[in-house]
């Protein structure tokens, strides 16, 4: 039945997200709050992300991946960023400068990348988990480097843990609105039985 599909659906995405989790750590600002708390491959906390040419993937607790990059010392006044391997490519979508999710202070160049513009990346690299990758900022100009490794490991694992928590949510809605479509149906049958 249904119910039990979603069920063994749900315990696989989440056993695939604890599984995940153990390469991660909880990043907490108290300044900022828990609203701006994230999970970060553990290589990466404690590093200072804005003062090096990157880029890091985040995962927020509620589930969703994003990436920040942050290109230092280059100003190109960077709107997107794209991974390259060989002759293939992913590029994000393009953040105007906004002062917010795309700002610029002391020399670095820093852009928060969310939702559908950070999938592309993420799936290209979950395609390409060997080999040379080059990460080019893509602004006035471009600028490229070698993609390190942690930067590539926070990506590639931000993106899985994502996607197994935003696909965990999505099991357990259609599991509550298949056990509301059980209980009016439930419902419907009791009534029409007591209309004798």
């Amino acid at each position: 039945n249904q119910i039990e599909e979603t069920d063994r659906n749900q315990a696989y995405l989440t056993h695939i997200a604890d599984s995940l989790m153990t390469y991660f750590t909880k990043v907490h600002n108290p300044d900022l709050g828990d609203d701006y708390d994230y999970y970060v491959v553990k290589e990466c906390k404690g590093r200072n992300f804005f003062e090096r040419t990157g880029v890091e993937g985040r995962v927020s607790p509620s589930g969703e991946f994003y990436i920040i990059s942050s290109l230092t010392g280059r100003p190109v006044k960077h709107t997107s960023i794209s991974v390259v391997s060989g002759g293939s490519e992913a590029t994000t979508s393009t953040v105007a400068y906004d002062d917010e999710l795309n700002y610029r202070s002391g020399g670095t160049e820093t852009i928060t990348f969310t939702g559908a513009q950070t999938d592309t990346i993420g799936q290209f690299l979950c395609n390409n988990p060997s080999g040379k990758i080059t990460l080019r900022f893509n602004g006035k100009k471009s600028v490229s480097v070698p993609l390190s490794k942690d930067d590539r490991m926070s990506l590639i694992r931000g993106f899985e843990l994502g996607r197994a928590m935003s696909e965990g949510r999505k099991a357990d809605s259609q599991r509550r609105l298949l056990e509301q479509q059980l209980a009016l149906a439930r419902d419907q049958i009791a009534r029409t039985t007591n209309v004798d």
